[in-house]
């Protein structure tokens, strides 16, 4: 029983065992998503290294884990989450380095675009001062300088957020604002507005394409950000099915020791009582046969007191201190029959010595008398 018990046992710690790997896991796996969050927020590599060392430490706790698996499915489901980890680490390498070209592109040619089609949309309201269309081109330059304020405010959030709607906004005020910048070529009257226009033309050509190319650029970090997603997400599914398994292999060892242990117990109760039983047995019989003995050597000792020495012990003595009894209460009349002899031949020389010597003769004279076999009472006539 108890040898079963602890089979059962050793099979529940190493059931327990792996559920603690896995957990662990899991939790590793959690932390690494909210660094590789961190990193999208503020962008700094230290986060990014931080998720791939919590996932190299998921990868040997599943290696770990399958040392103590015994199912060969098991141990298959857990490679295929290594491999997944392993998927996982590499999307991650790539979707750092989309975030941070994108980054890169924006703060290298983004900015610097957007900083000389400022500079030219102010070159271009200054020239519109002093000719016919002065006040109708200024209307259009503030105009079209909101206009860019909006784009750029949505850009500023776009590259951090990559937020589809801040894109989309992006693209349709770039695509709206060019008719707005054709139709400013009607108001054009001098010769620096004209300038200031062209300028101003080329330096939003400029401002679109590094902005198109900023998009393709982020959309690619958006599709590894969500196979980054993608992975860890079925990673933690495969890793709750796993631990789910463990779970339930975990509540059947639970029950088999529980059911083990009732059952050894139910047996060791019983056992118990048919020892209690057979050991009551065997006291009342040795008790029994105790008193038994007391008894009769009470009734031999009674019978002797009262003189009859032919009375005979019953209790055959054996072995031990009951035994030595019995042969010591069986010694009893024939020490007693021994000593009432001696004492009654000693009583008769003690009386023979104090007759005078005619009497003692004739004592010894009925003495011999009686040893020839010659009537007694002759002898008893004479002395």
């Amino acid at each position: 029983m108890w040898g079963e018990a602890n089979i059962l046992f050793n099979e529940f710690r190493r059931v327990a065992t792996l559920n603690a790997e896995f957990a662990s896991a899991v939790t590793h796996t959690n932390a690494a998503g909210t660094q590789e969050s961190m990193f999208l927020v503020y962008y700094d590599a230290a986060f990014l290294k931080a998720a791939q060392d919590l996932m190299d430490a998921v990868d040997r706790e599943i290696q770990n884990g399958i040392r103590y698996m015994l199912r060969q499915e098991n141990r298959e489901f857990a490679e295929s989450i290594r491999a997944d980890v392993r998927a996982y680490k590499q999307e991650l390498d790539k979707m750092g380095a989309a975030v941070r070209t994108a980054h890169a592109l924006y703060y290298d040619k983004v900015l610097p675009h957007r900083n000389a089609l400022t500079v030219e949309i102010l070159a271009l309201g200054k020239s519109a001062r002093g000719g016919p269309t002065a006040a109708e081109l200024q209307s259009a330059v503030d105009g079209l300088w909101e206009d860019f304020a909006l784009i750029f405010s949505a850009l500023g959030r776009y590259i951090y957020t990559r937020n589809e709607a801040d894109v989309n906004a992006v693209q349709k005020s770039l695509w709206e604002i060019r008719p707005a910048i054709s139709q400013m070529r009607r108001l054009l009257a001098t010769p620096d507005s004209r300038e200031a226009y062209a300028r101003v033309m080329a330096a939003t050509t400029d401002m679109t394409d590094s902005v198109t190319e900023l998009i393709n650029l982020v959309n690619a970090a958006n599709e590894n950000v969500a196979q980054v997603r993608k992975r860890r997400e079925n990673m933690n599914a495969k890793l709750a099915e796993l631990t789910a398994r463990l779970d339930t292999l975990m509540e059947q060892s639970v029950a088999e020791i529980d059911q083990t242990i009732s059952a050894g117990t139910t047996k060791l109760f019983w056992g118990s009582i048919l020892g209690v039983l057979v050991g009551l047995v065997i006291a009342g019989y040795v008790i029994r046969r105790f008193v038994h003995t007391l008894t009769d050597a009470a009734v031999y000792a009674t019978q002797i007191a009262r003189g009859n020495f032919g009375y005979q012990l019953k209790s055959k003595p054996g072995k031990g201190e009951i035994g030595n009894m019995l042969r010591a209460v069986q010694e009893i009349p024939e020490n007693t029959e021994r000593r009432y002899r001696r004492g009654e031949r000693s009583g008769r020389q003690s009386s023979y010595w104090r007759l005078p010597s005619p009497a003692r003769r004739r004592v010894l004279l009925s003495r011999r008398l009686q040893g020839s076999g010659r009537c007694r009472q002759y002898g008893e006539q004479r002395v």
